[in-house]
């Protein structure tokens, strides 16, 4: 009799693992941060190497024309995106003087494509 109460106290115990593995756990969700970036190109070289500026923590607007970028004196330059494929519509982002010399200003216009 002792020998049947182990067996199923084993029994018993083996189902209560195997139907606790296979229960489903809601995955907790994990955030993907994911930076948005900003893909400079040369007007004379479209297809040339691009600068993805995700580490300046800059701003996407989620516009995929190409636009300018104007340099002036002082702190900020100024990111010009068009919001139309007809160049009709504009929205601007301020940009550190600092990085658009990183990225070989300064310069008065160059293309710029947004990337995500």
């Amino acid at each position: 009799m002792a020998k049947f109460s182990a067996l199923l106290a084993f029994i018993a115990t083996t189902t209560l693992l195997l139907s606790s593995a296979t229960t489903s756990v809601d995955a907790v969700p994990v955030a993907n941060p994911k930076s948005p970036a900003f893909s400079v190109y040369s007007l004379s070289n479209l297809a040339g190497k691009s600068k993805l500026l995700f580490k300046y923590g800059c701003q996407n607007h989620g516009l995929k024309t190409i636009g300018s970028v104007h340099y002036e004196s002082g702190p900020e330059a100024q990111l010009t995106f068009y919001t139309d494929k007809n160049c009709k519509g504009t929205a601007s982002h301020a940009m550190p003087s600092v990085t658009v010399k990183e990225m070989g200003g300064p310069y008065k216009s160059q293309s710029v494509m947004v990337a995500k």
